[in-house]
């Protein structure tokens, strides 16, 4: 009977410590709320995320397209060849550390960018090209895109909370323009995070997270795949 009861407790620790080594540990200082200035006033929307991107031979800051109009508080939609004259600048403050600014003045021209609507989602993505620092931390670009049954999490804030968390959930459908993924916990307040990444096991981005509904009494989210993300900005920097 002890010997049993041993197997099962070394059978629960290994599932235990196996379900923790399953979970991200991404870099701290890496996800942000930002803060962008435009020609009329500035106004604070959504969440960005600090990325590496090679081909960039610059880290970059990246969040949703759709935040530029009215569902980040502006009154119109800002297209996507208006955002250089329109927004002139974005400070981002660390979630982890709010003594952490990154600026940009600079926008990426990606062609296309729109806010997410009844064609699809694969187009709502923004980007900043931030200054060359030594020692910033970022993001990476996942290799590969999760399939249905796998687990993901949401990196980010909820809303009017300044608490960091990796929010799991599990993928529902993965396409090269869309990614799905359901939460485990219903009464989430994320509307603050349109913007943030979604993260696989390895603590890679394999989505921008643009919003989410309710199916078949789940809380389901969405966002753009980084298949996507991958093609925009070998697009932007000339790599496609």
């Amino acid at each position: 009977m002890r010997a049993a009861k041993n197997i099962s407790t070394i059978a629960l620790l290994f599932a235990v410590g196996f379900s923790a080594l399953a979970v991200p540990a991404p870099p701290r200082n890496t996800v942000c709320r930002p803060t962008f200035t435009t020609t009329a006033a500035p106004f604070g929307a959504g969440t960005a995320f600090v990325c590496d991107y090679p081909e960039a031979k610059t880290q970059l800051l990246i969040t949703a397209h759709h935040l530029f109009g009215p569902a980040g508080g502006l009154p119109a939609k800002v297209a996507w060849n208006e955002m250089s004259a329109k927004i002139k600048q974005v400070d981002a403050v660390s979630l982890h550390d709010p003594a952490i600014h990154f600026v940009s003045s600079k926008v990426v021209q990606i062609d296309g960018a729109r806010a997410t609507d009844s064609t699809g989602v694969k187009d709502d993505i923004a980007v900043f090209a931030l200054p060359e620092a030594r020692d910033r931390a970022a993001l990476k670009l996942a290799d590969k895109a999760p399939k249905v049954g796998d687990q993901v999490w949401l990196y980010g804030a909820q809303a009017d909370s300044k608490v960091i968390e990796l929010i799991p959930a599990t993928v529902t459908m993965s396409s090269d323009e869309e990614l799905d993924y359901a939460f485990g916990v219903p009464a989430l307040k994320l509307r603050a995070t349109s913007g943030a990444p979604v993260l696989d096991a390895d603590g890679n981005v394999v989505a921008i997270n643009l919003g989410s509904t309710t199916r078949r009494a789940k809380l389901v989210g969405f966002g753009n795949p980084m298949m996507s993300i991958r093609k925009h900005l070998g697009k932007a920097f000339g790599k496609e």
